[in-house]
């Protein structure tokens, strides 16, 4: 197979049945693949604010408070299934299936479903980068 952008419609979108054969599934299917991209940057945009929420609150210290530091199984089994790490995992398993999803969309090597990820990106960076802890706690405490 060769390495080089086509332009047109692919024989094949990851699967056979999803292969475009028009110009309004094409458009169709850019305008979805751009959602998904900007879905991914709202994830990591999520995650990160979720994180620094987390870690801004009280959480469990590291090490247990004993006085020789020995960690128990049971103090790490209250770390590891906390709800906020729980929610953390799920959310990056999203991230990492979306992610390879978009990169097989790039690798279909069509320039329509290229420029839809490059720009579904941008957009979504665009919309939900400053999704961060700090501006939201300034923005809700001004209302």
């Amino acid at each position: 197979m060769a390495a080089c952008f086509r332009f047109g419609y692919p024989d094949c979108f990851l699967f056979k049945q999803l292969a475009p054969k028009n110009a309004l599934e094409m458009t169709l299917l850019s305008l979805l693949v751009s959602v998904i991209a900007a879905t991914y940057e709202y994830l990591r945009a999520y995650r990160e604010r979720l994180f620094e929420q987390q870690h801004s609150t009280f959480s469990l210290p590291l090490l247990p408070p004993t006085h020789n530091n020995v960690i128990t199984p049971n103090y790490l089994l209250k770390r590891i299934f906390k709800r906020e790490h729980l929610m953390q995992t799920a959310l990056q398993v999203c991230q990492v299936f979306i992610g390879y999803f978009l990169m097989l969309v790039a690798m279909t090597f069509n320039i329509w479903l290229f420029i839809s990820v490059i720009l579904g990106s941008g957009f979504g960076y665009f919309l939900f980068a400053n999704l961060d802890a700090k501006l939201i706690t300034a923005v809700n405490h001004y209302n």
